[in-house]
């Protein structure tokens, strides 16, 4: 593999990191082959999607919008049922179940992606594990 699929920097980086050529290009060949997989980076791309659409769902008020289908997802006869039941959650407590139950991030990373505290991802998780057994979920000032 020539390192001109790589932009000069990560070649160099990759140079000065391992000390000769003929490492930096096995590294780069590596690297390659890993982003090729595609379902190595489904996860990375889950939680970017993720993040970027509950921050654009909280930023709809600011913007003067409101949800559309009162923030209910569209229906759609090609998602697989646990996507539709996932689409009955309110997007908070949908990405706190999904990072968590999921993709079994540690507590601290699910928090850092929701913006919210530990407890308060836990909560999340919670309400919506309350919400699929069809029980109400507790309000936040009675969770200990």
């Amino acid at each position: 593999m020539e390192h001109q699929e790589f932009p000069a920097e990560l070649h160099a980086m990759a140079r000065r990191l391992l000390g000769s050529a003929e490492e930096a290009e096995r590294a780069l060949r590596e690297a390659r082959r890993r982003a090729d997989r595609a379902e190595e980076l489904s996860p990375w791309l889950t939680t970017l999607v993720g993040r970027v659409a509950l921050e654009r769902v909280r930023e709809r008020p600011a913007r003067g919008e409101r949800s559309p289908s009162g923030g209910q997802p569209e229906p759609d006869a090609t998602v697989p049922a646990l996507l539709v039941v996932l689409g009955s959650l309110p997007p908070a407590e949908r990405l706190a179940l999904l990072l968590l139950d999921l993709f079994d991030l540690p507590l601290a990373e699910a928090a850092r992606i929701l913006g919210a505290s530990e407890q308060g991802t836990c909560l999340l998780a919670e309400q919506a594990h309350d919400r699929l057994q069809g029980r109400p979920p507790v309000p936040r000032h009675q969770v200990s």
